[in-house]
């Protein structure tokens, strides 16, 4: 009986292309790497489905339509360092790399059928974004408005002195008046 031939394949293991090494993931809150204008998505899908991962960037794609002049990046279950459950689907979002996450939705438990791990509309996630990005937005407001040329007159300058004392506030996303 003739040999039989070695399968193609064999002997190689499997998700392994040309032995090299993984690439570790970029620590975004060291000093290199850091910029406090750049939001952090986090995203913990399951690998089970595409559909998860394809929600996952059409997440980050709507927020930058929605704040085009701002930064973001998207992070994937903690750069490989998670796990996710079957089924998981769960967003947090930080104004940058060193404050807090915040979860804007977790899908974890809801479902079957699929379509209900997943926000109905990313719109209904705005407010949120909008508090935890509201410090600068507030502070790139008041950046704008100190570069509006001012003419001072004696009674406008007395005015504002005694106004001063109170330092109003105002909510850019709200547009309330806090004192």
């Amino acid at each position: 009986m003739p040999p039989k031939k070695a399968k193609k394949g064999r002997g190689r293991k499997k998700g392994k292309k040309g032995g090299g090494k993984t690439k570790a993931p970029i620590n975004w809150s060291d000093d290199a790497h850091f910029d406090e204008n750049r939001a952090m998505i986090y995203i913990i899908h399951t690998t089970e489905c595409p559909i998860f991962l394809e929600k996952a960037l059409e997440f980050q794609s709507f927020l930058m339509a929605q704040y085009p002049k701002k930064i973001f990046q998207l992070i994937l279950n903690d750069d490989g360092k998670t796990k996710p459950e079957d089924g998981a689907f769960e967003i947090s979002f930080s104004q940058n790399a060193r404050t807090e996450r915040v979860e804007l939705w977790s899908g974890k438990d809801k479902g079957p059928p699929r379509r209900e791990k997943f926000p109905k509309s990313y719109d209904l996630l705005l407010p949120e974004v909008d508090k935890i990005l509201k410090k600068i937005y507030v502070e790139q407001k008041s950046e704008r408005e100190s570069n509006v040329p001012f003419i001072d007159t004696d009674d406008e300058s007395e005015t504002r002195q005694e106004a001063g004392a109170g330092h109003v506030i105002q909510d850019v996303t709200e547009g309330e008046t806090a004192t």
